[in-house]
């Protein structure tokens, strides 16, 4: 009993980074098996790792030792059958406040703080705003349209004055002067 226990499927997946000494790239390897108790099991590794190198590199050296950089493991357990990605459609208004924030080019201000999973799929809205999800919070700005897509995803679009894109702090060529 513990964590995924009852698992529908459940697995472990075991490599290895390796190179040859002195080589500055690492190929990974998948193991055979989680451990290894024999001599045979290790020259598998050898010869795997070779194996490898000759489908990736077109060459290898099979009389030369190999490092061993990393070792990897992968566990995954799927838990039940029912668990299609997409986000849980929640009812009632897609506001659910006000909070301050730093909008650029306007300063600290309170802006509308939107639930994602509430907000009408098509409906455009312009920031600035927050937008709140289950697993993450986006920052709209004050130029920027926003909505929710069919697909299910957030779409957003900058729309900046004059055409051009929002200056972040990067000086332009125009106007700079050159230390000679």
């Amino acid at each position: 009993m513990g964590p995924g226990a009852g698992a529908l499927d459940a697995g472990t997946e075991f490599w290895a980074e390796a190179r040859y000494p002195q080589q500055v790239w690492q190929l990974d390897v998948p193991l055979r098996q989680a451990w290894f108790s024999t001599d045979t099991d290790v020259e598998a590794l050898r010869d795997d790792f070779h194996a490898a190198h000759l489908d990736v590199f077109a060459v290898n050296d099979p009389e030369s030792e190999i490092e061993i950089v990393a070792w990897h493991a992968r566990v995954r357990c799927r838990l039940r059958d029912d668990s299609p990605l997409g986000v849980t459609v929640l009812s009632g208004e897609p506001g659910i406040g006000e909070r301050a924030a730093y909008v650029p080019g306007a300063g600290r201000r309170r802006v509308p703080v939107l639930r994602f999973e509430s907000m009408p799929i098509g409906e455009r809205r312009r920031g600035p705003a927050l937008v709140e999800s289950s697993f993450t919070t986006v920052v709209i700005t004050t130029e920027a349209t926003f909505g929710r897509t069919p697909a299910g995803s957030l779409s957003v679009t900058p729309d900046h004055p004059r055409g051009r894109a929002p200056e972040v702090g990067v000086p332009s060529a125009r106007g700079a002067s050159r230390a000679g």
